[in-house]
């Protein structure tokens, strides 16, 4: 598509001579809530799981090594790929050591990269851990 999108004109300008027929459009919402995108190659399917997100942070931004709350947590990450079919979504656990899932199991997460996950019953200086997999468009999962 090289950055551009066509759209059907569904209005009456088209003896308006003041109007050209094209529009600018500075943003535009994808609804991706079937789970039908990205479309698997035609004649073929992935067999290939994605690779895992590289990057996961403690926080809504930057690295954050302490946490102001004993009823929340909050994790983002980096992007996963998956070249045969994309990226279709992700998957975050909580526990108390690195891949546990004691405080948080696994719980999925459609085309976004942070979670906030309030309700928790937190013990102060205890340390928590965020474990991120991807999801490709075949079902597929990541390592952690």
């Amino acid at each position: 598509m090289n950055g551009t999108a066509d759209f059907g004109r569904t209005d009456n300008h088209g003896t308006d001579t003041l109007n050209s027929g094209q529009s600018y459009i500075g943003h535009i919402c994808i609804d991706y809530s079937n789970g039908a995108f990205p479309p698997l190659p035609s004649g073929g399917s992935d067999t290939t799981v994605p690779g895992a997100p590289p990057v996961v942070r403690d926080g809504t931004g930057a690295d954050q090594s302490l946490a102001l709350s004993t009823t929340q947590l909050s994790a983002n990450w980096d992007p996963a790929w998956d070249a045969e079919s994309g990226i279709k979504g992700y998957r975050y656990a909580v526990g108390t050591t690195s891949g546990a899932t004691n405080v948080v199991n696994w719980t999925d997460l459609r085309y976004v990269s942070s979670v906030t996950r309030t309700g928790l019953s937190l013990t102060v200086g205890r340390t928590y851990y965020f474990s991120v997999r991807a999801v490709n468009g075949a079902g597929l999962i990541s390592g952690v």
